[in-house]
């Protein structure tokens, strides 16, 4: 998991340290790297992810689910928990080409 923190949807106006306690606080469980705040449309990962898949992100805290080949299987909601797909992404680890 990675996280590209973003204001563009006017949720995220703190500094980079700011985002990072809230992360910390609500979800101490995540130990995923966090990058620092950009524009959706300047962050190369974003742009490449949005092209792969149907819908956009309408929030902060949406999530894509990348298999090891780099596309996009799916998108979820910023209502969705960080770690509820977690047997999703156990599966797709186990798989053997």
């Amino acid at each position: 998991m990675l996280a590209f923190p973003s204001n563009d949807f006017r949720q995220e106006s703190g500094t980079n340290e700011e985002i990072q306690a809230f992360v910390s606080e609500k979800y101490p469980e995540s130990t995923f790297p966090m990058y620092g705040k950009s524009a959706l449309r300047e962050n190369p990962v974003y742009v490449a992810l949005s092209h792969q898949v149907e819908g956009r992100v309408k929030g902060n805290f949406y999530k894509y689910l990348v298999g090891r080949d780099g596309i996009v299987i799916r998108l979820y909601s910023k209502k969705q928990a960080p770690f509820s797909f977690e047997k999703t992404i156990d599966e797709l680890l186990s798989q053997t080409d």
